[in-house]
């Protein structure tokens, strides 16, 4: 496994090996997981060579005689893994972003048992299964953040915490939070309303795109960053090709000032046009947080660094977006605890090491603790539990002597099924003068009985 930031050459890196394996008259098969990661790789390796056939459609066929290197899509290799014919069967295959799915690697390895296998990634860590260390011997880093840095290739990024929901309240699924826990919590009308105040903070002129919880999510921020007077836009995984290079390019022109993307992004893909940075969401994966981190940390002109705001609370579980990391290819456990923080009580921003003073706002540094506070009831507990209590209150107002009704006021009746009578009431407008009927009288101390 060939670990290296984005941005380091993973892909001039892969070419050269295909080069050196063609110099001994042997083949490589190259793989990428995603379409929108076929165009640019293919241009890179045009950069090195033209002794290339590109298999980026299903209906795609191999040319005869196969040549030294070979670029396929992951899917579309795997099912004609075994109708390859035996000559053109290759002697190294690479995977490219090699931590997506590692069972398609899995099964190349398997159709071409005799070729060695190669993973390309910047972020090799999973959060659920050992499958890369099945599959790979060793993990062996090019290049560390630091050195990209350092030589000016990448730009340093500065954290910025928000605020962010109790995320100890979310359900989790296939080691990840569950996504409706999170689309309900992130379009409250709090946190939109600190991610609007948060872009209007910024520069003018400033770039920035948003990863959103859902669509609605993404829809109802673009919605409230066009009532901030902020052209926005959004697109997800199901926004065709076509329209999401135009969202892109508006975004780079600056005909938009914010881009709300939903799942997009997480692999392979540079935008050095990004200025800023928003994480609205939550999540458990590292290398999901690290990839959509490392999108805007390319240079560009007037550009010394990335902004990066987090609502979702991730920066606690995942650690910072910069910084030298020890990969390990075995699984890695859903919440990791980072080593002590700083942050500055001015404009929340986030530090491995105390600092005199905030070099943004001039705000003092507090700590904060190495480890993660104990978890709370899962968030269907909590409810049920904020609905007894909502019901017990309830029910001690029902007990308190009633007003005589007037034609202003009105008389909570439970209804007939007092179990679940918490938030089952009903106002039922009472006569101007006079008593309340007997009958709902009885029926009001039947149900308290029946609790």
């Amino acid at each position: 496994m060939l670990c290296a930031p984005r941005g380091a050459g993973k892909t001039a890196i892969a070419v050269e090996l295909a080069r050196r394996v063609a110099e001994q008259s042997n083949k490589t098969l190259y793989v990428v997981p995603r379409l929108e990661l076929f165009a640019p790789t293919l241009a890179e390796i045009h950069r090195w060579t033209a002794d290339v056939a590109a298999l980026g459609s299903p209906t795609a066929k191999p040319p005869s005689p196969a040549p030294h290197l070979t670029l396929g899509m992951a899917q579309t290799m795997c099912r004609r893994a075994r109708r390859w014919p035996q000559d053109a069967a290759p002697d190294l295959i690479i995977i490219d972003e090699a931590h997506v799915d590692p069972e398609q690697a899995r099964a190349l390895a398997d159709a071409f048992p005799g070729a060695a296998l190669v993973g390309l990634s910047a972020t090799p860590e999973r959060v659920a299964d050992d499958a890369l260390l099945r599959l790979y011997r060793t993990a062996v880093v090019a290049v560390t953040d630091a050195d990209m840095v350092r030589a000016g290739h990448l730009v340093p990024s500065h954290l910025h915490t928000s605020e962010c929901p109790d995320v100890s309240l979310f359900r989790r699924y296939d080691n990840e939070f569950d996504a409706r826990d999170q689309e309900e919590a992130f379009c409250s009308a709090r946190l939109i309303g600190a991610v609007v105040e948060a872009a209007t903070s910024l520069a003018s002129r400033q770039r920035l795109l948003i990863f959103a919880a859902s669509l609605r999510h993404a829809k109802e921020l673009a919605t409230a960053l066009a009532e901030a007077r902020i052209r926005a836009a959004c697109i997800d995984d199901r926004t065709p090709d076509v329209e999401r290079a135009a969202a892109f390019e508006q975004l780079a022109s600056r005909k938009v000032g914010a881009l709300c993307v939903v799942d997009l992004f997480t692999e392979g893909v540079q935008a050095p046009a990004v200025d800023a940075i928003f994480v609205a969401h939550s999540t458990l994966s590292r290398s999901r947080w690290l990839q959509e981190l490392a999108i805007g940390r390319l240079p560009a002109h007037r550009k010394d660094a990335l902004l990066v705001v987090d609502f979702g609370d991730n920066w606690r579980r995942l650690g910072l977006a910069h910084g030298d990391r020890e990969w390990t290819l075995a699984a890695q456990p859903a919440d990791t605890q980072v080593r002590q923080f700083w942050t500055c009580t001015g404009c929340g921003r986030v530090a491995t090491r105390q600092l005199q003073s905030c070099s943004r706002c001039g705000g003092k540094w507090r700590t904060w603790p190495a480890n993660m506070p104990p978890e709370r009831p899962r968030l269907l507990q909590t409810l049920a539990e904020h609905s007894r209590q909502e019901a017990a209150a309830r029910t001690a107002s029902y007990l308190k002597p009633q007003p005589r009704a007037t034609s202003r006021n009105v008389r909570l009746r439970p209804l007939r099924n007092a179990a679940t009578a918490g938030r089952a009431v009903e106002e039922v407008p009472m006569p101007v003068s006079g008593p309340p009927p007997a009958r709902a009288e009885a029926t009001r101390d039947r149900a308290l009985r029946g609790r």
